[in-house]
């Protein structure tokens, strides 16, 4: 069990499961009428922006990086698991699922909060490094810091996800925009 939290889409997951449990109690706790807390209330806004964007990062990747690897591998398992059930809905729901909340929410995103996707993946990649050197387990190749093009790898990786950022920000605009005006014409 411990060895999946190093999966990036197991934690993604699993941090998603903490971003809904928060905003269905400030859900709650909005409705009954209690204040919420500031602090509860910057946790779900930060958290929609981070995993927003990293639901998209995870379904882009596995779509347009580790299939395609796994195909000219010749890695017929892992193709195998990507096509499952499992595998279809671990990779892609969580996108909908952010989505539907990005319908339903007031929240928007803010370019002054696009460090804490940073910090996300900075610490998604101390963990899998030590995981590796602890385990001699490495799920993702292109985190492989022994290769000679390491540091641009995770420059890249981090400016990947930067750029994720922001298109989850732009598509969050023009997506709620577009809901408006569709309800004003209702």
């Amino acid at each position: 069990m411990l060895a999946m939290w190093w999966r990036w889409i197991c934690r993604s997951w699993f941090m998603q499961g903490i971003f809904f449990s928060l905003a269905a109690t400030a859900t709650l706790l909005h409705l009954v009428g209690s204040k919420v807390p500031g602090t509860l209330k910057n946790a779900v806004w930060v958290m929609f922006e981070v995993f927003t964007a990293v639901s998209i990062l995870i379904c882009v990747v596995v779509w347009t990086v580790l299939i395609p690897a796994f195909e000219a591998s010749g890695n017929t398992l892992a193709l195998k698991l990507m096509y499952s059930w499992f595998g279809l809905t671990a990779h892609n729901a969580n996108v909908a699922l952010m989505a539907f909340e990005l319908l339903v929410n007031r929240l928007s995103f803010r370019g002054s909060h696009m460090p804490f996707v940073i910090c996300y993946g900075l610490v998604y990649l101390a963990f899998a490094m030590y995981y590796w050197r602890a385990t001699g387990v490495l799920y993702y190749f292109f985190l492989d810091y022994t290769m000679a093009f390491a540091p641009l790898a995770y420059l890249a990786l981090l400016a990947v996800m930067i750029a994720f950022y922001y298109l989850a920000m732009y598509a969050a605009s023009a997506l709620k925009t577009v809901v408006k005006k569709g309800a004003k014409k209702l």
